[in-house]
């Protein structure tokens, strides 16, 4: 049983995706894009917490659950900064050998979130698509058309969407 302040597991961040999915009606994308917040009223925290508590025993905070989808979604900017500069492998992440490693180097000595950037030099996220069809997809445009399976399957995307194609990078930027 997971705790408040203990790591998410892979389970419990696939859950709370599913719910954001299935909520995401509810969202606003920010102006500049790749941000989905939602109301203050804190309602989605707190299913996502119930929900948690019901599938796993993890008892996360309404708080925890909204502070890990803000994470995931400073990941989500983090990683689209790599796939711009150094291409994308979803096993490889960026991939770097000897030919691209003063790059990185200097890349990882100016961005803001080096600890966190450096896991993603040789292996890749798991939750990218996930994200990234979250925080691209209009919040209205998925009300009618989406597949909802259980929570925790990690795949609730509807049929009709395109894949991210994540070995060619992008430059978004955060």
């Amino acid at each position: 049983m997971s705790q408040s302040g203990a790591p998410w597991t892979e389970e419990e961040t696939n859950i709370l995706l599913d719910i954001i999915w299935d909520n995401r009606h509810d969202g606003e994308l920010e102006p500049a894009g790749q941000c989905l917040r939602f109301p203050n009223d804190g309602e989605i925290w707190r299913h996502a917490s119930k929900a948690l508590d019901e599938n796993t025993g993890a008892q996360r905070t309404p708080r925890s659950c909204q502070s890990k989808w803000n994470t995931l979604q400073q990941m989500y900017g983090l990683v689209q900064q790599i796939r711009a500069k150094f291409g994308w492998d979803d096993v490889k992440g960026a991939n770097i050998g000897p030919h691209n490693e003063a790059k990185w180097d200097s890349f990882i000595s100016t961005t803001r979130r080096p600890k966190a950037a450096l896991v993603y030099r040789d292996q890749g996220w798991p939750h990218l698509k996930s994200v990234h069809r979250l925080v691209v997809t209009p919040p209205h445009s998925i009300a009618s058309s989406r597949t909802v399976l259980a929570p925790g399957t990690g795949n609730n995307a509807s049929s009709s969407e395109q894949p991210l194609d994540t070995n060619t990078p992008t430059r978004a930027s955060l």
